[in-house]
């Protein structure tokens, strides 16, 4: 399978796509119809993932299926579970004290792969030689062995990672000076290569992060193996939460902007994988899988083509009730793409993908004709009225922190009685290669994505899930695919 559909940014001799690229293939050559996820617990060494490499492209390619292209829409896909990379081992604490200093590794940018941070709840050392000791973070930070990407171009690169999962923590002496790794009891444990009486040993850093994704993204697959891996993707970074540390840094910041760095140490936050399987009476989750074909060509020209709206059913009375209160309505758009490993890539992300997703929700002061005429430009008459661009503040990021990537996860808080007005989504493409690179024949290409919707009252004993499920269920009778 080739670098698709320009020249590749590493020289042929690196062996990296390759070896992973058969690495992949093996298991579906044994055993094809079987629901899988891929662990790269691997990345290489020092080399900064800024920008896109011939390696995290052809994950991107791996996982988009562009050796299936020709089997339409529903060519097969594939999940990979990445390594943001580790902060290497440094006795002197001083030289690795600066987590941000330490850019996330590259294959971790790929676009289509969850890339997986590390946290840590363990700060009580039981060794006793190290009594003295203290674990160097304090529960719920970041890892010390974890990297951060605040230093990949904030406009030009993902959001990574996406999710942070335990990885253990690192020793810190009484002066501060001197650092440990891998003590037991600031580690996990898992089974050993070596059978007998050390059956399990420790396991640390974000390896041990990446491994515990992995288990919950096939415990996902294996509970609902009609979800694909888009799918996957997305409920593992929705039902994703801040420990009570990383919330508190994120409501200390001063601006959207300042959030937007803060994800890039801590993405959207650690997995919960009951929340991702199961929806509960007042912290519920609805499920989109759908086709889209972002382009067409119309009088020799490739224009945008299909949109999507969903009406959402909220509980009308259930909110109205609430009046005021606070709510909170998470979104999540996950789909893949098929990535242009070009130079010109790592400047402009709109090159790099093979087309984009958007979602924008109705303001609570909007009518739906308003609402419509405003996000599907191309359908205004030229007589319509100009829309008005209603207030829509309430983001935790806002529409500006997506600049690349192809996951975009936000959370709108507001009051119940306003939410109840905030009733449609609107889920649109935006430009790539299949657009601007004709030639290649991809302009009306179909594709598919995921949308995950939630909304939460929190500490409120309301029952959402009935309401929701009987008008959810009465909007699938009627075509959309919406479901609880």
């Amino acid at each position: 399978m080739m670098l698709h559909p320009t020249q590749e940014l590493e020289p042929p001799a690196n062996p990296a796509r390759f070896i992973t690229k058969s690495a992949a293939s093996l298991p579906e050559i044994s055993a094809p119809g079987r629901a899988r996820v891929y662990c790269m617990a691997i990345t290489n060494e020092d080399r900064s993932g800024a920008e896109p490499t011939g390696w995290s492209s052809a994950l991107d390619q791996i996982s988009s299926g562009t050796d299936a292209i020709d089997e339409g829409p529903d060519h097969i896909r594939r999940l990979f579970v990445q390594a943001l990379g580790n902060i290497r081992d440094n006795s002197r604490a001083e030289e690795i004290a600066d987590g941000d200093a330490f850019p996330g590794e590259d294959p971790a940018q790929a676009w289509n792969a969850l890339t997986v941070g590390g946290t840590t709840i363990k700060s009580e050392i039981a060794e006793r030689s190290y009594r003295d000791w203290s674990g160097w973070a304090r529960p719920g930070e970041r890892s010390p062995y974890s990297r951060t990407t605040t230093l990949w171009r904030s406009n030009q690169s993902p959001i990574k990672p996406e999710v942070v999962f335990e990885a253990g923590n690192r020793a810190l002496s009484r002066s501060g000076s001197e650092a440990v790794s891998g003590l037991p009891s600031l580690s996990l444990l898992t089974t050993s290569k070596s059978a007998g009486a050390n059956s399990v040993t420790p396991f640390w850093a974000t390896s041990a992060a990446t491994a515990q994704a992995g288990r919950m993204a096939a415990s996902i697959m294996s509970e609902h193996p009609d979800y694909w891996p888009e799918t996957v993707r997305a409920l593992m970074v929705h039902s994703a939460r801040w420990t009570p540390h990383m919330l508190g840094e994120f409501n200390g910041s001063a601006s959207k902007s300042d959030r937007k760095n803060l994800a890039r140490k801590y993405g959207y936050g650690v997995p919960d994988l009951k929340r991702a399987l199961a929806s509960a009476s007042n912290d519920l989750a609805l499920v989109a899988q759908k086709y889209i074909q972002p382009f067409r060509i119309e009088d020799g020209s490739v224009r945008f083509s299909e949109s999507h709206v969903y009406r959402l059913p909220w509980p009308r009375d259930v909110l109205e009730g609430l009046g005021d209160q606070s709510v909170r309505l998470k979104v999540t758009l996950s789909y893949f793409i098929e990535p242009n490993p070009s130079f010109a890539s790592a400047i402009d992300p709109a090159r790099y993908q093979s087309f984009g997703l958007r979602f924008d929700l109705k303001r609570a002061r909007e009518t739906d004709g308003n609402f419509l005429r405003r996000v599907n430009k191309d359908d205004r008459d030229e007589d319509d009225p100009r829309p008005v661009n209603e207030d829509n503040d309430g983001w935790f990021f806002g529409p500006k922190s997506i600049s690349a990537g192809s996951i975009h996860s936000d959370t709108w808080e507001g009051s119940a009685v306003e939410l109840v007005e905030r009733d449609l989504i609107y889920v649109y493409p935006i430009s790539g290669w299949w657009r601007e690179r004709r030639a290649l024949g991809r302009e009306a290409s179909k594709t598919r994505y995921s949308l995950v919707v939630g909304i939460e009252t929190p500490e409120l004993d309301i029952n959402l899930f009935t309401p929701v499920s009987i008008q959810a269920a009465a909007l699938v009778a009627a075509g959309t695919s919406i479901e609880v």
